[in-house]
């Protein structure tokens, strides 16, 4: 099988449970990883709903299977490997259940796949599942471990009435096997591959999907079409819609194989198009008018000059000719003297200080220009704004020269016939500039930018509120944000430009609506998870941070502190999807649910880049 890709989308709800408990993880969906030696991995784990730590045991179980897999060698097959990073997850989550006291009862499902070129491969332990939809039919591949699957096959082999089975029919939902024993008893694990083929769709979900939809209306929604994004999203909202009582977790995968079909360039798209001709075909007409109406004019005034030295030259006396000469002398010498006080007192010929300053003005004015346009602090919002309008640009008007930006600037470079570059050359400054002035984008862009002057003011406010609150707020953050990876200068509890850059890579990475690095309530709630994640270590941080450093007075000395401090650093992390300090990231827990994120914390080389994933609640 050549020329195919494969297409991915997840989607999670807590349901009307009290907590999320699932938890899913996955490798770079890309063709690279996909052929690399691990293969691209995906894996879903379902905390025992009702049990004590539930939503604990599968998150270690999620961030010790992956980190095990990471380890695969090239001589180990990857069975081997799924089977080894099983067994060591188990193992981490039966030694937190030790130490959690003699009540606790943790425990989790978990169910994986890896696809190795056309190749998948599965391990499963518990009640999630995995699906396979081929040519419009719904197969579950994996094994459920429940004491539902025991009674129909009792029922199968006539050793059970479907009457007794549905007496028994409480306990259908009862593992009999799962992760946080001190053996796991049952293990499904596919040592065969299976061949995947061209609009196979592959779904790996937790029971709260499984419970709510029938197999038909699985199949419908996989059928229909979309990306798998948005296919994910469908079975997540057909469940929910259905308004269950007991709704459980639903966490959803969807990976589809997809054939790679030849790309077609259009040359043109004439909406567009035909706007911009009509743009220049108006500024060619009025060139050509204006230029008609110089000409006339120059030859009118030729004329009326030649015919004026004809008839008045010859009575004109010696006198007044000298006495026009002085005053004329008089006044350029004048124009020198105002334009350089300190040089000698030379005359300049008419034309000599003429073409003087029309050089100056030209060298002048068009740095004066460039200049103020390119320190524009709103420069992005106001292309942005304009892409928009031209129908070039799809993303969020967020200011910022991103890859959706860069990519809507190459159209708009292509259809005004300048070189595709995406980047903002002077002669593509030039066109957005006549774009800002027109009265299509005036009030567009005075509203955009009302609206980031007033996000930016309350959320200063509000910050500075917290820190009165907390003094020791900033510190967290910045403790937090180098755990997660994304922040790599010291722990100051100053708030400054990297730590917002910081803020800035969280935020992107929970699909914030407006990831400006700012510390609004949405990022507040972010944080407080992460607090409440790494408690035990904070305290301990902030009591050794007390005794070496004084706090400062007030929360705006710190804010203005920081600036200064910060600004005149080196700043180690600038952009959301590099870690030059991390050589094994640790897997990041909190929400994604997209598979176009850019904000993945990955490294530069292929290897590790094909072992780097993402870990989501």
């Amino acid at each position: 099988m050549s020329n195919w890709k494969i297409d991915y989308g997840n989607d999670q709800h807590q349901g009307r449970r009290k907590e999320q408990q699932d938890y899913f993880a996955s490798f770079e969906p890309s063709m690279q990883v996909v052929k690399s030696n691990a293969g691209f991995l995906a894996v879903v784990a379902d905390g025992m709903g009702g049990h004590t730590g539930g939503a604990q045991a599968s998150l270690i179980a999620i961030n010790t299977f992956v980190k095990e897999y990471q380890h695969k060698s090239e001589n180990e097959s990857i069975p081997d490997a799924l089977n080894r990073s099983l067994l060591k997850a188990n193992a981490a989550v039966f030694k937190a259940n030790l130490g959690a006291g003699p009540n606790a009862d943790m425990g989790t499902t978990l169910v994986a796949i890896v696809l190795k070129s056309n190749k998948l491969y599965w391990v499963s332990v518990g009640d999630s599942s995995l699906f396979l939809l081929r040519d419009n039919k719904l197969e579950k591949l994996n094994d459920e471990h429940n004491y539902g699957a025991v009674l129909d096959r009792k029922v199968s082999s006539g050793q059970l009435s479907k009457a007794q089975a549905d007496a028994e029919s409480k306990k259908r939902n009862m593992l009999t096997s799962y992760l946080g024993l001190e053996e796991i008893p049952i293990i499904d694990l596919q040592k065969i591959p299976k061949d995947l083929k061209i609009n196979d769709k592959i779904v790996l979900c937790s029971d709260g999907l499984v419970d709510a939809l029938t197999p038909q209306e699985i199949t419908s929604c996989l059928k229909s079409i979309g990306t798998s994004q948005t296919k994910s999203e469908s079975l997540t909202k057909l469940a929910i819609d259905k308004q269950r009582k007991n709704q459980d977790n639903i966490t959803t995968i969807v990976l589809e194989i997809k054939k790679v079909e030849p790309e077609i360039k259009i040359s043109k798209e004439p909406e567009i198009v035909q706007k911009k001709e009509d743009k220049i075909n108006k500024k060619k007409i009025n060139l050509y008018i204006n230029t008609v109406i110089v000409l006339l004019l120059i030859s009118i005034a030729s004329l009326s000059y030649f015919l004026f030295k004809k008839i008045y030259s010859p009575q004109t006396s010696i006198s007044e000719t000298e006495n026009s000469q002085v005053n004329f002398d008089k006044k350029d010498h004048t124009k020198e003297l105002t334009k350089n006080p300190s040089t000698p007192q030379t005359k300049l010929d008419s034309s000599e200080w003429n073409n003087q300053e029309r050089e100056e003005i030209q060298d002048n004015s068009p740095k004066e220009k460039k200049s103020s346009f390119h320190n524009d602090p709103y420069l992005f919002l106001k292309i942005q704004v304009v892409l928009k309008g031209l129908k070039l640009y799809k993303g969020n008007i967020d200011n910022e020269l991103g890859t959706k930006t860069e990519k809507a600037l190459k159209k708009y470079q292509k259809y005004l016939g300048l070189q595709e570059t995406g980047q903002l050359d002077d002669k593509t400054l030039k066109e957005f500039e006549i774009d800002f002035k027109s009265e299509e984008y005036k009030d567009k862009i005075s509203t955009e930018i009302e609206k980031i002057e007033k996000m930016k003011k309350e959320d200063d406010r509000y910050l500075t509120l917290k820190i009165q609150e907390d003094p020791y707020l900033i510190l967290k953050i910045q403790y937090v944000l180098k755990k997660e990876h994304a922040y790599g200068e010291i722990i100051d509890n100053l708030s400054g430009p990297n730590t917002k850059n910081g803020i800035k890579i969280i935020q992107k990475r929970m699909r914030h609506e407006n990831p400006t690095g700012e510390y609004d309530r949405k990022t507040e709630e972010i944080m407080t998870k992460l607090f409440k994640e790494y408690d035990t270590e904070l305290k301990k941080y902030i009591r050794d941070f007390k005794k070496s450093r004084p706090t400062p007075s007030n929360p705006s000395e710190r804010l203005q502190q920081s600036d200064n401090m910060e600004s005149n650093g080196n700043i180690t992390q600038t952009d959301e999807n590099t870690n030059s300090e991390a050589t094994e990231p640790t897997p990041v827990t909190f929400p994604d649910h997209s598979s176009d994120s850019s904000d993945t914390a990955t490294s530069t080389t292929s290897d590790q880049r094909s072992n780097t994933p993402t870990v989501n609640q």
